[in-house]
Formats: C-alpha cells, sequence, structure tokens
C-alpha cells in the first residue's frame, strides 16, 4: 500500500481541477501563447489522475501494493513533484482566464513565460531531490554550473539571442501585428521567440531575424503608440499658376482619397522656387503605413484629375495641347482654339444626351450650326473623375450642370427622418445637376463616380450662350424643370414649411423664366 493516505483525495480533486481549468480556458481563449499552457494543465492532470488511480488500486489489490512498498519514498516524490507542477499550471491558467474575462491581453510575454516555468519545475526538482529522497544537491549544482559555463561558451550566439529575446518581451517595444523596421528589412511582426523575431514584408515574404541583431539595432515602430502616420509628396507647377489655387486644388485632391484621414487633415504649401516652377509639398496622413505607396499613388492620381480640371499646368507639359500652343506662339499666331474633333465631340454628346433629345431642335444643332452655339461649346470644359471621387454633394451650392459623355455616376439623396437614402444611377447620356443650375437651389443629391468617367461641364454662362440660340428654348427648359419638379414632389413635401415656402417661389414658372433671362443676359 502506497502511504498518501487522505491526501490521494486532495490529489484528484487537483488533478480535476487542472483539467478543468484548461478545458475552461480552451474554450474561451484561442491566444497561441496558451497553447503551451494548456498542454502543460492537461499533461498535470493526466499523470495525476493515471498515478492517483494506480494508488487507490494498490490499496484494493494487495499484490500490486506489496510491488510499490519498496518504492514509496519514490513514489511519494513523484506525487510531491506533479502536485507542485499541478498547483504552478492551475495558478497560471487562473491568471490567464481572469485577463481574458477581462478583455485584456496577458501582461507576461510568451517567452518570459516560458523561462519562468523552467526555473519553477528545475527549482520544485531539486526542492524534491533533497526534502524528500534525501540527495545531496551541492554536487548537482556545482556539476551543473560547470556544464552551464562550457555550454554557454559553447552557445553563446544563442544565448545571446535568448537574453536579446528576454529583453524585447520584457522591454515590449513592439508587439504581434505592429509594423517595424529594423535596420534595411521593415514587415508585421508575426512572433518573437527565444530565439528569432519574425517579420513578414509587404512582398509577403518571412525574414527572420536574430534577436540579437533587434536588440542591438535602431527599431522604428509605425504602430506604436499612435498608428497615424505623416506622408509627403512633391509636385511641380508652372508660374502661372497662384500658389493658393495649387494649395486648394492639392488639399482636396488628398481628402478625397480613400485611408488618408480627414485628421490631421492634407496640408500643402510652396517648398522650392525655381526658374521652372514652384515644387509643392503635399503631406497627408494614414493609419495604414503598410500600403502607403498604393495610397500615395492614389493621392497623385486624384491630384493630376483635380489639377487638369482647374487647368493647372506642370511647368513643362509636353503633351499635344502645349506643343500646339507653343509652335503657334513661335510663329506669332494666336493660340488655338479646341480642334473641330474635339468640338464634334461636344455636340455628339450635347445632341445625345436628354437635354438635347427633349429640349434642343434641329435648327440648333443641325447642319450649319449657329454661331451662338459654337461660343457656347468653346465656354463648356471636358473634365474627368477618377472612380470614387465626388463631382458635388447634397447642400452645395448649383453653379454649373453636367452632361455624362462615358462612365457612370451614383446618386445619393439623404432625407431627414429617414435611415436609408435614396440612390439612382446615370449613365452616357444623362444631363445632371441641371435643377440647381435652373433654380439657383442647393444641390438635392450627393453624386459619386462608379467608375473613371468623363463629363461636359456647363456653367452659366455657357448655358446662357445656349439659350441665347433659340428664342424658344428658354420655355422648353421651363417646362422640363417643371416636370421634374413634380416628379420630385416627395423631396419638397419632407422641407420645413418655411423653406418649402421659400422653395416654391423659386420654382414658380415666372421665377425660372427669370432666372433663364438673367443668364442670357449675362452670357
Amino acid at each position: 500500500m502506497i502511504p498518501l493516505g487522505e491526501s490521494l483525495v486532495l490529489i484528484l480533486s487537483l488533478a480535476a481541477l487542472s483539467l478543468a481549468v484548461g478545458a475552461a480556458f480552451a474554450r474561451r481563449v484561442a491566444a497561441p501563447g496558451a497553447r503551451s499552457m494548456m498542454a502543460w494543465l492537461r499533461l498535470n492532470g493526466a499523470v495525476l489522475l493515471i498515478s492517483g488511480g494506480v494508488a487507490l488500486l494498490s490499496r484494493v489489490w494487495g499484490e500490486l501494493a506489496g510491488l510499490l512498498q519498496p518504492y514509496a519514498t519514490p513514489v511519494e516524490a513523484w506525487f510531491v513533484f506533479w502536485t507542485i507542477s499541478t498547483i504552478g499550471g492551475v495558478g497560471e491558467g487562473g491568471l490567464r482566464l481572469g485577463s481574458a474575462l477581462r478583455r485584456r491581453p496577458f501582461p507576461v510575454p510568451p517567452l518570459l513565460v516560458a523561462i519562468l516555468r523552467t526555473v519553477f519545475l528545475a527549482g520544485a526538482a531539486f526542492w524534491v531531490l533533497r526534502e524528500h529522497l534525501g540527495w545531496n544537491i551541492t554536487p548537482l549544482l556545482a556539476s551543473t554550473a560547470i556544464v552551464t559555463a562550457v555550454v554557454g561558451f559553447a552557445l553563446q550566439g544563442v544565448l545571446g539571442n535568448l537574453l536579446a529575446g528576454m529583453s524585447i518581451h520584457v522591454v515590449r517595444s513592439f508587439h504581434e501585428g505592429d509594423w517595424i523596421s529594423v535596420g534595411d528589412v521593415e514587415g508585421e511582426v508575426l512572433s518573437t521567440n527565444w530565439r528569432e523575431t519574425r517579420l513578414r514584408t509587404t512582398d509577403n515574404m518571412t525574414v527572420i531575424v536574430p534577436n540579437s541583431t533587434v536588440a542591438g539595432a535602431t527599431v522604428k515602430n509605425y504602430s506604436q503608440p499612435d498608428p497615424r502616420r505623416r506622408h509627403e509628396v512633391f509636385l511641380s507647377i508652372a508660374h502661372g499658376h497662384a500658389p493658393g489655387d495649387v494649395t486648394d486644388a492639392l488639399q482636396k485632391a488628398s481628402a478625397g482619397v480613400a485611408d488618408v484621414l480627414a485628421s490631421p487633415t492634407p496640408a500643402a504649401y510652396v517648398a522650392e522656387v525655381n526658374d521652372w516652377g514652384l515644387r509643392y509639398r503635399l503631406f497627408f496622413w494614414s493609419t495604414r503605413y503598410q500600403d502607403r505607396r498604393p495610397i500615395t499613388g492614389r493621392v497623385f492620381a486624384a491630384a493630376w484629375y483635380e489639377l487638369r480640371r482647374r487647368g493647372i499646368r506642370p511647368p513643362m507639359p509636353l503633351d499635344a495641347d502645349w506643343l500646339r500652343g507653343a509652335g503657334a506662339a513661335l510663329a506669332g499666331r494666336p493660340a488655338p482654339q479646341p480642334d473641330e474633333a474635339d468640338l464634334q465631340t461636344r455636340i455628339d454628346a450635347i445632341v445625345r444626351s436628354d437635354f438635347g433629345r427633349r429640349v434642343l431642335g434641329a435648327e440648333v444643332v443641325g447642319e450649319g450650326n449657329p454661331p451662338g452655339f459654337e461660343v457656347m461649346l468653346r465656354r463648356t470644359r471636358r473634365l474627368r473623375y477618377r472612380a470614387g471621387e465626388v463631382l458635388f454633394r447634397q447642400g452645395d451650392p448649383g453653379e454649373a450642370c453636367f452632361i455624362v459623355m462615358c462612365g457612370r455616376l451614383r446618386g445619393e439623396v439623404r432625407r431627414e427622418g429617414v435611415a436609408e437614402a435614396a440612390v439612382f444611377e446615370s449613365a452616357a447620356g444623362a444631363l445632371v445637376g441641371e435643377m440647381s443650375l435652373v433654380t439657383g437651389l442647393p444641390r438635392t443629391a450627393t453624386l459619386t463616380a462608379v467608375d473613371e468617367c468623363e463629363v461636359l461641364e456647363i456653367d452659366a454662362a455657357a448655358f446662357g450662350a445656349l439659350l441665347a440660340v433659340d428664342p424658344g428654348l428658354p420655355d422648353r427648359v421651363t417646362q422640363l424643370v417643371t416636370e421634374r419638379l413634380s416628379a420630385n414632389a416627395e423631396t419638397l413635401d419632407r422641407l420645413a414649411s418655411d423653406e418649402a415656402v421659400r422653395v416654391r417661389e423659386h420654382l414658380k414658372p415666372q421665377s425660372l423664366l427669370a432666372r433663364l433671362r438673367a443668364m442670357i443676359a449675362g452670357a
């Protein structure tokens, strides 16, 4: 019989508790650093259950008790060691489970936990050998010290990585998931163990950096303590454009790019003035440092579209338009206007649009266009928008209308008290924004480019020149606007009563005609 007495009940209870804590932790948390702890708990519980079962069996089976009796002291030492080990595992499991229930990360790094476990188990083993087996562990400790010195000298590089790994975990310079750079290596921290730190680069390559290299290098952390990072780009613009207009265009363009933060706001200023033009520096912020190159590319693209729409050019724009203009200037001729092909493209866009089919007559866009019609065409502008870019927002003042030449636009109408926005889509040939231009009211919808598109902008001056071509056009435009307003009566009904009265005054036929005549007079 094994001389454990009533302590077997405590041992078996501790084994059951070990397995229960391991199972509860496995259900609630799936942290990678906890896997070794759960394996430790399961091992302790299994060893104590099996050993306790053998001890109970020896109490009823005399032959087994006789076989084990000569080994009573080692068996007792066995139980003591595994009981201490289980108590340590249950204690760690309880601490981890408490952190998980509070939804907080376990404060001790995995490498340090592994070292503490090893020290704890080694100390328990030495204590059991001395107190329960009566061993003199002094020679053992001395031999261990000599072996440790020899092994340490042979493995000083490995030990250097181990100590460096401990310092990394204690100092907590970075965490898993952070983006860091170590020397010329940059990537996301995948893991840190006793020897190495693993990084995943933007090319999806895994780079293994020894901990000693990490400890001795300058480490830049792009994720802590604040993931917001400032980026900068440079653009050169010709002398003829006012810096205020350029900086406004650059800031507006970058603010509309996905992943560019609204706060801090983008900022642009003149960085250098030289013989060719002005060099501008544009700052913008994002929280995705790893995607800075694609984001920077989108900022450059957005700046190109915005600057192009505003007629802002680089110092030496060596494209066809610039070459034609330079050639005319050298020859002493006037600067060329849009060529015949471009004018015909604008005519086709107007003729094929909803506006052209319903309002314009053959006498306006037929053979031999009236001179006024060509004047109107030269006042229009062809503008390109990238996918996702906003043409105008609901509530903005309406100073122009647009004919979609190619691509698609997505419109959203937000109404007070309604959670979901009303959505519509406009394809090539659609006329958009004419309601605000004709009525003078703010935009009633937000219009966004679904894909890259080109529109023909007709401002108030160009629209007035178009109305002057045919005396019957103002009446036909008024009729078209009245029909559309009737279709959108629900939107008018949702306005506040005082605002609705003001809007209805704007929408009376005589008010519309008066505004159209004012456009003609100002054309």
